[in-house]
């Protein structure tokens, strides 16, 4: 059977990275056309890697390996639990259901606190109780490229 896989690179990823940046840098390839086929493999590879038959026939490909999985390349695969959650509401603890009440309302009162100290003038504000002068909080941020797409 032919491979159908979109993509077959046997370099290494830092091979692959280096290759990329260094024609975008030096103008072999326009830096927005690679930044939209870079964004259209995200999200494609992520919609691959999420589908349930896809993740249930690897999966069981790789329980062919045992315990000490599969090396493929520069990348070793094992099999691990991930994303494990647990429901204590049915535990019956009152004291679990007073501490969350208090951690709730203590977080309220952050988000509160927080707002106003967003609101706060530069020059600061003095808390006429405490005689604390308040100042708003440092902003920082960076600058990204957002690509937004119609939904499939």
């Amino acid at each position: 059977m032919e491979n159908a896989l979109i993509i077959q690179d046997t370099r290494s990823v830092n091979e692959i990275v280096e290759s990329a940046v260094y024609n975008i840098v030096e103008g072999y390839i326009n830096p927005m056309d690679a930044y939209a086929v870079l964004t259209s493999f995200e999200r494609a590879i992520a919609k691959i890697k999420d589908n349930a038959q896809v993740r249930d026939i690897c999966l069981r490909d790789l329980s062919k390996y045992g315990k000490q999985g599969v090396t493929i390349g520069e990348f070793t695969f094992t099999e691990a639990e991930a994303g494990v959650k647990y429901d204590y509401s049915k535990c019956g603890s009152s004291e679990y259901e007073e501490l969350v009440k208090t951690r709730e309302d203590i977080d309220t009162r952050i988000k509160q606190l927080e707002k106003a100290l967003k609101a706060m003038p530069e020059r600061g504000l003095a808390d006429t109780v405490t005689g604390e002068v308040w100042y708003p909080p440092t902003k920082s941020s960076k600058t990204i490229i957002k690509a937004t797409t119609k939904r499939y």
